[in-house]
């Protein structure tokens, strides 16, 4: 009964949220130790029930996801702490770009070997020892002692939640106001930020990155990454140089379809005009004829 007084008081006052708990925390007190643990479960439940949700994708986006996932199996279930309200995942975001390029799998995770559980494996950062001491007539600083308390009963409650499952294949997971979805080309979890997206497909900040880098060309003499590369066909391979690269006889291509690359590292370093590119691929050609004979 306590608890469905409190859920209509937050219904009640859902515009005003500092009365409604000011009023959770004087029903709390009048209730015995166990009666409030057990609203306070009730109301922690409701709460997570209440800012989770799962959104479909379009089926665009599903279908790419499908065809990544045949050709890289892995499992498609996350699972989400109800206490920390963390996902217990590799996730990629802007700030961990460099740390989970290529992790997969469940992250800080407790299994149970006897039923197969999961269970949250989050581990609070550890104090100094100053937070550790005991409070004497000598140390009248208590609040250390309490905040080492309840990040220690934090962790215990962490240790004792079960991990809920969700099947994130086309669907978008909305934790508390953050978006999570399957990258549909590498299928690692992201988070979904609309500021990175400006109409292209959507993707982890890796999947950008390859796609940015493939719409550039590197020079194939300084290796300097350049917007407009010239194409130039050359022996057994077709290069691309930059536009300081690019000499008057790259448009001759019944002349650079016979140069080496050796050659034409030499020509651009040494300026050779159109005239001294034909000397030496007639010299060239000699000596492989002397050669031969």
């Amino acid at each position: 009964m306590a608890t469905c007084s409190v859920l209509r008081d937050m219904l009640a006052t859902r515009g005003n949220a500092s009365a409604a708990k000011a009023n959770a925390a004087n029903l709390a007190k009048a209730l015995s130790m166990k009666d409030a643990f057990l609203m306070h479960e009730a109301l922690h439940a409701r709460a997570f029930n209440r800012n989770t949700s799962l959104v479909p994708l379009p089926e665009c986006i599903r279908q790419i996801q499908q065809r990544t996932l045949r050709e890289k199996p892995q499992q498609t279930v996350v699972h989400v702490c109800m206490c920390c309200r963390q996902i217990r995942a590799f996730v990629v975001d802007d700030t961990t770009a460099s740390k989970h390029a290529w992790a997969c799998g469940s992250h800080k995770v407790l299994v149970d070997d006897t039923t197969g559980d999961l269970y949250c494996g989050k581990r609070l950062e550890k104090s100094s020892t100053a937070k550790h001491r005991v409070v004497t007539k000598h140390n009248n600083r208590p609040e250390y002692t309490r905040r080492n308390f309840w990040k220690q009963q934090q962790n215990l409650m962490c240790k004792y939640s079960k991990l809920v499952g969700y099947d994130m294949l086309g669907q978008v997971l909305q934790l508390f106001g953050t978006l999570y979805m399957l990258c549909p080309f590498c299928m690692c979890i992201m988070v979904l930020r609309p500021e990175r997206h400006n109409g292209g497909p959507l993707s982890c900040i890796h999947c950008q990155y390859k796609k940015h880098t493939q719409a550039y060309d590197r020079c194939f003499h300084c290796y300097s990454m350049c917007t407009q590369a010239t194409h130039v066909p050359i022996k057994g391979a077709q290069v691309a140089l930059c536009n300081a690269c690019t000499k008057q006889w790259c448009s001759c291509h019944e002349l650079t379809q016979q140069m080496p690359d050796t050659m034409v590292h030499r020509a651009i370093n040494e300026r050779w005009k159109t005239q001294r590119l034909r000397t030496e691929l007639h010299l060239l050609t000699n000596a492989g004829q002397h050669a031969c004979q």
